[in-house]
């Protein structure tokens, strides 16, 4: 990312670097480290992604990680 562009008053995060094996955490397990709340947005999104990865690549390839990662940072679906 060029620093120059960006704006001085963003604070940005370095990206977390994931493991091949982080990758490859269960759902129930991911599904344990969250909220009550964010379950049910959880469960509502990995049955969405699910069904999109089924209709465009014909398997239901999900990562639960970084899944769970969109849901603790605000992600919620707008109609």
């Amino acid at each position: 990312m060029n620093s120059e562009k960006k704006p001085k008053d963003v604070k940005t995060e370095e990206p977390q670097k994931l493991s091949a094996f982080h990758g490859k955490k269960k759902r129930e397990d991911v599904l344990a480290t969250l909220s009550e709340t964010e379950r049910e947005v959880f469960e509502n999104l990995v049955k969405e992604v699910g069904d999109w990865s089924l209709y465009f690549y014909g398997s239901k390839f999900i990562s639960y990680v970084i899944l769970a990662e969109l849901v603790r940072g605000g992600w919620r679906k707008h109609d």
